[in-house]
């Protein structure tokens, strides 16, 4: 089985996944990257890992430039060789568009993978971009029926979606995030006090003093909608910490949080994830006030410690793994007023129980599955 599959940065869950992919009999996998990690802008460098073990890794660097854009032309020697399946990793970048309209014209199937989808209100000439390349594809890979329902909307034929469980962790991963606990041995009740016992040790190694501890990660960019929060943060309760993670406070945010006296806010540079792991188990509510996130992998993160979420209605995590009340609330995305008073719904909910339902409905959400996914998919189509 030889596959190739064009992507643009080599991330740490997409190499763990491709080289899951490359060890499953008889795969050949072939990765085109259109950026190194010392190329990509926006990222910590530990946050990459370059174990390119059981795939070929191919950076592609024979670029042109076409206005703002940059195409790679060496896609097409790659295009040229016979495989099993052709995968882009989206749709947007100008090579993508390039390596697709070369595709279709020599009648060479292809499919297309998305991480997540949110259908906006576009311009016509928009719209009509997007279904072009959209429904040009042969088959579709999404991360869930939000994703679908966008993948739909832009021409794809619901026939040939695969959709797949979207996620960062192995199955490792999961298992390490809260060792001994178990849904599979325990009632709710056991599970929320094993859960509470690594919430307390953590909390120690933290030095945590608050008795709510709220924990927010993501960069400080606008999209994040970490602005919105801090306009909050004067009115609610001093005695609930907040934690906020992705990076060192700006000059206007230091001087925001001692003019309001607000010590019970942490703001905290990047952290690995070995450190993000004991500040998982620290809190008792995860926020992610986000704009717009077409999926948000820090949503499963979180679910996988035994969180509730709380996010809005524009990211597609939230929308595809948090039921309202059940494992978590979402608001509306950029209205602090529905952020407000989705803090105050979710703080008088019983939070060990929305936790052990987001530790449940995680459980299937692993690398190996979405690997599986794959693998089986073009199993069934050669034989």
């Amino acid at each position: 089985m030889k596959i190739l599959f064009i992507t643009n940065i080599p991330s740490p869950y997409r190499v763990d996944f491709f080289n899951l992919w490359g060890q499953f009999p008889n795969v050949e996998l072939t990765v085109l990257f259109l950026e190194t990690p010392e190329e990509h802008k926006g990222r910590e460098k530990k946050w990459y890992h370059t174990n390119y073990t059981h795939f070929k890794p191919i950076f592609l660097r024979d670029k042109v430039a076409l206005r703002n854009h940059v195409i790679f032309k060496d896609v097409f020697h790659w295009l040229k060789e016979k495989y099993d399946g052709i995968i882009f990793g989206g749709y947007a970048e100008p090579t993508y568009m390039v390596a697709m309209e070369y595709l279709r014209l020599h009648h060479i199937p292809y499919g297309i993978e998305v991480d997540g989808g949110l259908i906006n209100k576009d311009s016509m000439l928009k719209f009509f971009v997007k279904k072009h390349f959209l429904s040009s594809a042969n088959y579709w890979f999404s991360s869930g029926k939000v994703a679908s329902d966008y993948l739909i909307h832009y021409g794809a034929n619901p026939n040939k979606i695969i959709e797949y469980p979207f996620t960062s962790l192995t199955a490792k991963n999961l298992k390490d995030a809260l060792g001994d606990i178990s849904i599979n041995d325990k009632n709710e009740q056991d599970w929320c006090k094993a859960r509470g016992a690594y919430r307390r040790r953590a909390r120690e190694m933290l030095h945590v003093e608050e008795p709510v501890m709220i924990l927010s990660i993501g960069r400080f960019i606008k999209e994040k909608g970490f602005d919105l929060l801090f306009c909050l943060l004067p009115y609610l309760d001093r005695s609930t910490g907040y934690y906020i993670i992705g990076g060192k406070a700006s000059y206007e945010i230091d001087q925001f949080l001692k003019e309001h006296n607000l010590k019970n806010v942490h703001i905290l540079d990047f952290k690995t994830p070995q450190e993000l792991s004991t500040y998982f188990r620290a809190a008792d509510l995860f926020v992610l006030p986000t704009r717009h996130d077409v999926w948000g992998l820090v949503i499963s993160e979180a679910m996988a410690y035994g969180l509730p979420i709380l996010t809005t209605d524009l990211c597609g995590a939230g929308l595809e793994l948090v039921e309202e009340g059940k494992n978590g609330v979402l608001c509306h995305a950029d209205d602090k007023s529905s952020l407000e008073k989705a803090l105050y719904k979710i703080l008088k909910m019983d939070l060990n129980h929305l936790g052990f339902e987001s530790y449940k409905r995680i459980q299937n959400y692993t690398i190996e599955n979405m690997t599986l996914s794959h693998y089986n998919y073009f199993k069934s189509q050669n034989g």
